[in-house]
């Protein structure tokens, strides 16, 4: 049981302890809270002339505003700036000895009167992409508004918004540009890479369309034929001195066949089905020794491995295959591939005879 001792002991132990917590706490250096204003902008890019406001917090306080070059830039007592020369300056926000800059830079406008462009025409081939480039009128002009690329026909061509075109298909569209009131128009014409060499090749009902061996496409190695060297063993210069430089290496020959084959070259032709309906295909060529050949038409063998019986030399001229090779071609443009499946024969022409 406490006596009156006992609770004197007692009280003053928690009058030491607690003066010694205190005591404790007064050895912690104190720190000021840093207060500051706080800005809606942390810096403004402005034209001579325009006005932007300011803003500041905590909105209990009744800030102050001051620019260090009224030549630059003036601000009210409300917090808006104008813009009034060009340079750089600072617009000051205070309160007492809070004090907050922000950075302000002013420029004369100078407005965009034009775009130049680096081509207002482009021919690409099919896949084929191309980049536009666009010069501001003036150089120095700083007032541009957003610009913005668009193709009136996205199955012939794309555009990005950097200005890179790229060819889908056959066809002719306009790229449109625009920057503000500013519009450019520039023509895509895509085309094939692949296109008929001395056509166009006309396929009817009126007569056989008969095409020299040596007239296969323009396009080049790998588009227009494939030859498995780059020599021309023949010599001819006929494509040369046609137009077309692509093709060094094929064969041909001063009679205008095409010789020195070899197994898995090729040639393509372009042809223009005028008359829908069913076509007799069939090649005059001649085999020194057994061979084989097929034809595609866009991509497809039609034909399957046709075999190719000697005729005993390199100039006896026969149409093969007999029967020919009966194909279904609709109208418009078609793809014709002969394909060299088996080497040792000259190819002289070849050969569609409508069928009724």
């Amino acid at each position: 049981m406490l006596n009156d001792k006992n609770m004197k002991h007692i009280l003053k132990t928690v009058a030491f302890l607690l003066l010694a917590i205190v005591s404790g706490c007064d050895d912690y250096v104190r720190t000021s809270v840093k207060q500051y204003i706080y800005v809606n902008k942390e810096m403004l890019n402005m034209f001579v002339g325009e006005q932007a406001q300011l803003k500041a917090s905590p909105a209990e306080i009744t800030c102050n505003w001051q620019s260090e070059d009224t030549e630059i830039a003036t601000v009210t007592a409300t917090g808006l700036v104008e813009a009034v020369g060009a340079g750089s300056t600072n617009i000051v926000a205070f309160y007492g000895d809070i004090r907050t800059k922000i950075p302000v830079t002013a420029v004369v406008k100078i407005p965009l009167e034009d775009v130049a462009l680096n081509t207002a025409f482009v021919e690409l081939f099919i896949g084929g992409s191309f980049i536009f480039t666009t010069t501001p009128v003036p150089l120095n002009a700083n007032n541009v508004e957003r610009f913005s690329w668009h193709s009136e026909n996205e199955t012939v061509a794309t555009i990005t918004s950097s200005g890179e075109v790229k060819a889908i298909q056959e066809g002719v569209t306009n790229i449109i540009y625009r920057c503000g009131d500013i519009t450019k128009t520039i023509i895509v014409n895509v085309v094939d890479r692949v296109q008929a060499f001395q056509g166009p090749h006309i396929l009817s009902a009126a007569v056989p369309c008969i095409i020299p061996i040596r007239d296969f496409d323009t396009g080049g190695e790998g588009y227009a034929f494939h030859d498995s060297d780059a020599t021309n063993s023949a010599g001819s210069t006929y494509r040369r001195d046609n137009g077309d430089s692509n093709s060094p290496g094929v064969d041909v020959q001063a009679d205008g066949a095409i010789g020195y084959t070899n197994a898995d070259e090729w040639l393509m032709y372009t042809v223009q089905v005028q008359d829908a309906g069913d076509y007799l295909i069939d090649v005059n060529l001649s085999a020194n020794s057994a061979g084989a050949m097929h034809i595609e038409v866009d991509g497809k063998n039609v034909s399957g491995s046709v075999p190719l019986p000697s005729d005993g030399g390199w100039s006896n001229w026969i149409w093969r295959p007999y029967p020919a090779i009966t194909v279904t071609l609709s109208t418009g443009k078609h793809k014709v591939k002969y394909y060299i499946e088996t080497a040792n024969h000259n190819i002289n022409q070849i050969r569609f005879t409508h069928q009724e």
